[in-house]
């Protein structure tokens, strides 16, 4: 399979997963949804993408009105993760139509889906007071029945292109003059950490290799989240505040562990100085 079609195209893990497919001779198209507040990156990742041969950005409209979806085989990635994160799930959600009817006719397809960790917590009611789960529980029931579906679990990625919805990011933002006062949102998972590149590396792995329906990734580091933290300086009493004895995975659940390619503090080095450089061009 050289196609794939990215849903989130332009937000953090899907961006990583383009230029990481684009690198591999995928042809990618690339479906963008508007949000209400558009990614401070946006600019920067367009051009960075868009002069690749392969790529062609899409708006999820113009996607539905292509056919060649009924007959051709297809990897159909959908970064829900991305939207959770930015607290977005009903702009992704909101065309009921295409998730209940024209996205189930894409038989023929692989569909990988990129979900927030927080969806396996054993203690449901908690997760689903605190982040208003119910909707996104009962979007990941519709692919139950898909035989070629892989679904992933996401826990915080950090590295080059982090959005401001991250602490690590606001902090660095806020050394810079940037960003007025860093606060911990509760979409943020603090019990683990795994660099972007590391990540998209092994979604990728679990989707070639094809033997794992469902699993969570983790990384070999102990604690990455709260040693990234505290790399940064980030005042520790209102992650402990965070971390409720309560919320943990449930052991059903299978993990992928992730070996780390760069060390956490040079991964935050990387991320700081690639914030950086887009200030910079930015004139900021």
């Amino acid at each position: 399979m050289d196609k794939a079609v990215i849903i989130g195209t332009y937000e953090f893990l899907g961006f990583s997963l383009c230029e990481n497919l684009l690198e591999k001779g995928y042809q990618v198209e690339g479906i963008h949804i508007d949000l209400e507040e558009e990614d401070f990156f946006l600019e920067e990742k367009r051009m960075k993408v868009g002069r690749n041969a392969n790529f062609i950005e899409l708006t999820l409209e113009e996607w539905k009105q292509q056919h060649f979806m009924k007959s051709k085989s297809v990897l159909i990635i959908i970064s829900v993760y991305d939207y959770f994160i930015k607290n977005n799930i009903q702009t992704l959600l909101k065309d009921e139509q295409f998730w209940n009817t024209t996205f189930p006719r894409f038989v023929k397809s692989e569909i990988l889906i990129l979900w927030p960790i927080q969806m396996l917590v054993k203690n449901k009611d908690v997760e689903k007071e605190e982040h208003g789960m119910d909707e996104l529980l009962n979007f990941y029931k519709k692919f139950t029945h898909h035989s070629s579906i892989i679904s992933v679990f996401i826990p915080t990625l950090f590295g080059p292109w982090q959005p401001q919805e991250f602490i690590f990011q606001q902090t660095i933002l806020h050394r810079l003059g940037k960003y007025a006062h860093p606060v911990l949102k509760k979409h943020e998972w603090v019990f683990d950490a795994i660099y972007i590149e590391d990540s998209v590396n092994k979604i990728i792995n679990i989707f070639e290799k094809k033997s794992i329906k469902s699993c969570y990734l983790r990384n070999t580091i102990n604690d990455s989240w709260l040693k990234c933290a505290k790399s940064l300086g980030i005042e520790l009493k209102e992650v402990r505040e965070a971390r409720k004895e309560d919320l943990f995975i449930d052991s059903k659940f299978q993990a992928e562990s992730v070996e780390s390619s760069v060390e956490l503090l040079d991964g935050i080095k990387k991320q700081k100085d690639h914030l950086e450089r887009i200030l910079s061009l930015k004139n900021m």
